[in-house]
């Protein structure tokens, strides 16, 4: 598959890992891996980790094998991009921090290192609304559609394929997810136009990168896709779309214009 030459702004110095629903990143440049996240993954505290005295033990002996201070096989990582904060951890101690948690981790964790060293991972990150979508993809309750699901299929593909991949943040650091815009405004529009079929929605748990769980995020209906397409092409599309993207990302809003459905066909008007 060709990578557009705009794919580039995602292109982090990190390898991406998932385990548990969780991202864990891991550096190309020396294998460490973000322990602060092995934790969060596995429901443990890094605190207890580090203040067992085997793992005190196992430190001593490390490091004077490897010829590594301890400070520098536990490296901490404090502002600057948040996605490179927290603990970082040799691959050794990474391995033991994983055999701690579970046996099923530390197997997982050996692979991602065995596959680092031989040169098997790829640094490309996919960005942040992909992600996002591709683990909240079997969250949805069968027969049903979700917001993010025709949002990325009917903004963020248009787009990529005008040229633009929309940016993961803005200017000013917050996300973009426009996902949100769109479900809120059609949910407002089917109580308006639609009152009937407002609520008749299921819900569904819908993951964030963070980690944070919204637990009542909205799916649909298959029967009610119609009136999402009526509602995506005739209000979010054409009126909103543009005062959400513009103060977000300026270049994607200007290709706006390129993705907007053609003209309906005028009537034809018989002979009387």
């Amino acid at each position: 598959m060709t990578v557009s030459k705009h794919a580039s702004q995602y292109e982090l110095a990190l390898i991406p890992h998932k385990y548990q629903g969780e991202l864990i990143a891991q550096r190309p440049t020396d294998g460490y891996i973000n322990a602060t996240a092995m934790c969060k993954a596995g429901g443990k505290l890094l605190g207890h980790y580090l203040e067992n005295g085997s793992t005190q033990k196992f430190l001593g002996v490390l490091t004077a094998d490897i010829g590594i201070p301890i400070s520098d096989l536990i490296q901490k990582a404090k502002g600057g991009d948040p996605g490179k904060q927290g603990t970082w951890v040799h691959p050794q101690v990474a391995i033991d921090l994983a055999q701690w948690i579970s046996p099923e981790f530390r197997v997982q964790v050996s692979k991602w290192i065995f596959e680092w060293m031989s040169g098997a991972t790829s640094t490309r990150v996919t960005h942040d609304y992909v992600q996002r979508y591709s683990m909240n993809a079997a969250r949805v309750p069968q027969g049903h559609f979700s917001i993010i699901s025709v949002v990325y299929q009917d903004l963020y593909g248009p787009l990529e394929h005008a040229g633009k991949i929309i940016a993961d943040k803005a200017a000013n650091g917050t996300a973009i997810c426009p996902d949100i815009s769109v479900g809120r405004v059609f949910a407002e529009w089917l109580r308006d136009n639609h009152p009937n079929r407002a609520d008749d929605y299921t819900t569904y748990s819908h993951v964030y990168l963070d980690g944070r769980v919204i637990p009542d995020a909205r799916a649909y209906p298959w029967d009610m896709y119609p009136l999402y397409r009526q509602f995506w092409e005739t209000v979010w599309l054409p009126q909103r779309s543009s005062g959400y993207l513009k103060p977000r990302d300026p270049a994607a809003a200007a290709l706006l214009p390129t993705i907007l459905p053609a003209p309906a066909p005028k009537k034809k008007v018989g002979k009387k």
